[in-house]
């Protein structure tokens, strides 16, 4: 299980998905160059880094609710080039209209009031701006640990519940919809992450 409190680990783990799938998304989505830019739910700052190498924002902030995630973040090179702070995704410390393009990569799962959450993104994104994320598919058990979940029921060991199952397109089609976004395009994203071996594959430490 993923720690959000052992940073490095979690870097080592989880980054990889988040560049895997942020090159993806980033291709899709194709926003403009030139923007100023907020990552919501930013981690060790892996996406907030492919952001600005690929999208060459004027300005990048970056917030994290677990300060051991920011505290690593600060540490990298990518703290040069953005402002990464701890906040929390409900209550964004920054005034309204303040971003041309607001993000969210693998974190909204996470977020207790995720309505809340996305009406933030809102607030803050400008009025022409972009607001959008990808999340883990949980329910179809597409998600970083889904290969050992999968085994344990193979084993007849049912699971514990996985954070977030309930946040799939239909869902955030569904906030994104009540918190008046408009033009809004899903779609589903398939990466793969290798592993050295299962050592690998699981460590935290």
């Amino acid at each position: 299980m993923t720690s959000f409190d052992d940073a490095g680990g979690y870097e080592r783990l989880m980054g990889r998905w988040s560049r895997a799938a942020g090159m993806i998304f980033l291709d899709w989505a194709a926003p403009p160059r030139g923007a100023c830019w907020l990552d919501v739910g930013c981690g060790t700052g892996v996406f907030t880094e492919l952001v600005i190498d690929t999208c060459s924002p004027t300005e990048a902030f970056a917030i994290d609710s677990a300060a051991q995630q920011i505290d690593y973040a600060r540490r990298k090179s990518v703290a040069r080039r953005a402002r990464f702070r701890v906040a929390d995704a409900e209550r964004l410390p920054f005034s309204d209209g303040s971003f041309d393009v607001v993000t969210s990569a693998l974190a909204l799962n996470f977020v207790p009031g995720l309505l809340r959450a996305i009406a933030e993104m809102r607030r803050v994104a400008r009025s022409e701006g972009m607001v959008a994320g990808f999340v883990w598919d949980v329910a179809a058990e597409r998600s970083a640990t889904s290969l050992m979940r999968r085994a344990l029921q193979d084993m007849g060991v049912e699971p514990p519940p996985h954070a977030g199952a309930e946040v799939g397109l239909e869902c955030l089609h569904s906030l994104f919809t009540q918190v008046g976004l408009v033009k809004i395009v899903t779609r589903a994203i398939d990466a793969t992450v290798e592993f050295a071996d299962f050592d690998d594959f699981g460590r935290l430490k």
